[in-house]
C-alpha cells in the first residue's frame, strides 16, 4: 500500500513538473497522509513486533537497541540523500525510487519472515537457523507440553 501512494504521488508530481496544471491540489497531501498510515499500521511496527519475537531474554535489550540504530541511522541516510536524489531524478523519481524500495522489502518480508504467531522462542529460533521444525524429537514434544 505504501508502495501504492507513493507511486501515485510519483505520478501526480511528474505531471505537475511538466506544467500540467493540476485540478487535483489535494493528492499530494492524500497520498503522503495515505503513505504514514500504511507506514505506521504496516511495516512500521514490524522490526519491534519481531525483535520481541526472536531474541532469548538475555541479549533482547542488546539486540533491540541494535536495530533501533540501523533504523535511525537509515531513516538519517534517507533524510541526507533525498536533496541528492531529488537533484538527479526530479521529485518525481525520487519518490517512485522509494516505492520500487517499498516492493523490494515488501518481497523480503514476505519471502524471509517465518510466521511466528503462537510458537515458543525454541521453535522460532531454530527457524531462524533454518532447522526443519516439523520434525520435533519426542524429547523436545514432551518439554514443550510441559510449558
Amino acid at each position: 500500500a505504501m508502495s501504492i501512494s507513493l507511486s501515485s504521488l510519483s505520478i501526480y508530481l511528474y505531471f505537475y513538473d511538466i506544467s500540467w496544471n493540476p485540478l487535483f491540489k489535494w493528492i499530494p497531501i492524500v497520498c503522503m497522509s495515505a503513505n504514514v498510515i500504511f507506514y505506521s499500521v504496516g511495516v512500521g511496527p514490524v522490526p519491534f513486533v519481531v525483535m520481541s519475537e526472536i531474541f532469548p531474554p538475555d541479549i533482547r535489550g542488546f539486540a533491540t537497541s541494535k536495530i533501533h540504530l540501523l533504523g535511525t541511522s537509515l531513516s538519517f541516510i534517507t533524510v541526507k540523500t533525498f536533496p541528492f536524489l531529488t537533484e538527479l531524478l526530479g521529485i518525481h523519481g525520487c519518490f517512485l525510487l522509494y516505492a520500487v524500495f517499498c516492493v523490494i522489502f515488501s518481497i523480503f518480508y514476505f519471502k524471509m519472515l517465518p510466521e511466528t504467531k503462537g510458537k515458543p522462542l525454541q521453535t522460532i529460533l531454530k527457524l531462524f537457523n533454518g532447522e526443519d521444525v516439523t520434525k520435533i524429537k519426542e524429547s523436545e514434544f514432551s518439554e514443550l507440553v510441559s510449558e
